[in-house]
């Protein structure tokens, strides 16, 4: 019974990593960057229901965790791959500082979201930190 409740559980978050995947067709890139955002901040805001009623509700709850981690996944890793090449110094600013100062950046300039999601994560800590990151080779 725990290998088959064990299975059901990896399908399930296969099924759900596949279908959002496939819900954009720019992946990362700002727009893709902005939607989980979105996602981000609807978690953040307790917008998903902790005790879904239907199985649209539970899908809905599933692809919001998996965008939030994404998210906060790509934000990171992008900050500790500037961090490693020197980049960037950002000791003393909380992950969840960094995650909403590009969350902020992506809703302030739409007109960027055609632009690699890293090179859109470099320019939103450093308009914020200019000081702390370095600033862009000329």
């Amino acid at each position: 019974m725990k290998k088959l409740l064990m299975l059901l559980v990896v399908l399930i978050l296969v099924g759900t990593v596949s279908w959002a995947q496939a819900q954009t067709d720019t992946p990362e890139t700002g727009q893709w960057l902005h939607d989980l955002w979105i996602s981000y901040q609807k978690l953040s805001n307790g917008a998903f229901d902790s005790t879904p009623r239907s199985n649209r509700d539970f899908r809905a709850a599933m692809v919001g965790v998996f965008s939030v981690t994404v998210y906060h996944g790509f934000v990171m890793g992008m900050a500790q791959v500037m961090w490693v090449a020197d980049w960037i110094d950002l000791k003393g600013i909380t992950q969840e500082q960094q995650n909403a100062v590009v969350g902020k950046y992506l809703d302030d300039h739409p007109e960027q979201w055609n632009l690699p999601a890293g090179v859109l994560v470099y320019r939103a800590l450093h308009a914020v930190w200019p000081g702390k990151v370095a600033a862009p080779y000329q």
